[in-house]
Order: C-alpha cells, then sequence, then structure tokens
C-alpha cells in the first residue's frame, strides 16, 4: 500500500493538480502510517467511525506524531482570571477548581494536547490530569473525550455536525455559515473522510 501511494503521488504531480491536492494527499499519507492501524483497533473496541477519527487527525494535527501541543493565549487569559475568581465559572469549570493553579498549570490547560488536539481544561471535566491526554494513551482519551461530548453525532452519522462540534463546541449552524475560525475545516474533513474510507490498513 506505501509504495502504491508513494506512486500515486507522484502522478499528481505529474498531472499538474493543485498544491492543494497534493498537500492533502500527503497529510493523510502520513495519518495513516502513523494511526491506521492503531485508530482501526480502537475505533472497533470502542464502536466509533474510524474514517471520522483519522480525518479529525488529519484535521487537527496533519497526521504528525508525536504532535506537538498548541497554545491558546486567550484561553489562558480566561483560565486566569477563572482561578482569581474574577470569573465565577468556564465552561462549566468553577472558580474553586484552579484557585491553587501554578501559571505552569494553567498554560498546560491553555494548551490542546494529541491527536485529536483536546483542550487541556477539557481534562476537568474528564476527571484525568493534562499529563492522561498528552501521554501514551493520548489517543485513546481523546476517542473518550469525543464520545463523551459528541458520541451521538456519530452514531447517528451526523458528521457536519460532529466536525462543528470538535472546532467549535457546537452543531453545524442551521443558517449553513459554519462558526469555525476556518471555513473550509468541515468540508475538508468529510473529504478526509472519503478519502480514508477507501484506505483502511491491512
Amino acid at each position: 500500500m506505501p509504495r502504491l501511494l508513494i506512486i500515486a503521488a507522484s502522478l499528481l504531480l505529474l498531472s499538474g493538480c493543485s498544491t492543494d491536492v497534493v498537500t492533502d494527499f500527503w497529510v493523510r499519507k502520513r495519518t495513516l502510517d502513523n494511526y491506521g492501524a492503531k485508530v482501526a483497533m480502537e475505533a472497533e473496541e470502542m464502536g466509533l467511525p474510524y474514517a471520522y477519527l483519522m480525518a479529525l487527525i488529519a484535521l487537527e494535527c496533519s497526521g504528525r506524531k508525536p504532535c506537538p501541543p498548541r497554545y491558546e493565549e486567550g484561553i489562558n487569559a480566561k483560565l486566569v482570571a477563572l482561578r482569581s475568581g474574577e470569573r465565577k465559572r468556564f465552561e462549566g469549570i468553577p472558580s474553586k477548581t484552579v484557585h491553587d493553579a501554578t501559571d505552569e498549570a494553567i498554560r498546560n490547560l491553555a494548551m490542546s494536547w494529541g491527536p485529536f488536539q483536546v483542550m487541556g481544561y477539557k481534562c476537568i471535566q474528564m476527571n484525568m490530569n493534562v499529563a492522561d491526554i498528552r501521554g501514551e494513551k493520548s489517543l485513546q482519551h481523546g476517542m473518550q473525550w469525543i464520545v463523551q461530548n459528541y458520541g451521538g453525532d456519530l452514531s447517528a452519522g451526523r458528521f457536519r455536525d460532529a466536525f462543528h462540534r470538535h472546532n467549535a463546541g457546537k452543531p453545524y449552524p442551521k443558517s449553513g455559515e459554519p462558526d469555525t475560525h476556518d471555513k473550509n475545516y468541515v468540508p475538508k474533513g468529510l473529504a478526509h473522510m472519503k478519502w480514508f474510507e477507501a484506505h483502511r490498513p491491512d
């Protein structure tokens, strides 16, 4: 399979395909190489759609392994305000939960971790530590978070809503205008899904 994919990529370049098409191909191939077998196994055990999970990894970390975390300055500011009591709650987290958190701990909570880039503060809702979602089992913990937060969308095949919830925290707007930072996030995720449906590990 890898050799065939490399040949396919070469043909894409020779045929004059756009840079975006070629980039998408290599992101998908890297995601398949780094995560395909493990995701296929875990997805089967948890009853989750393999193609969706792989597409999400391609979107969130471009298939890199290990995946570097992303720091969100705006989230850090909100968590600092929560710690000081200036804010009473943040996404359901009460101020008392982080009142004694160090600056380093707050920064870790304000970073997204693992192949699904789950925000550190989300671990509080799952009764976990940041070390869990950034450690060796970050893939499994990320899947647990997905099930807990929008597993119903996946069970019902509402993949457009699932992608939008992961990125923006709410289902796809009825207006038809996505509320994601990248307007192409959902369409690209759906396109990735089609590719991964056709390219499962042997």
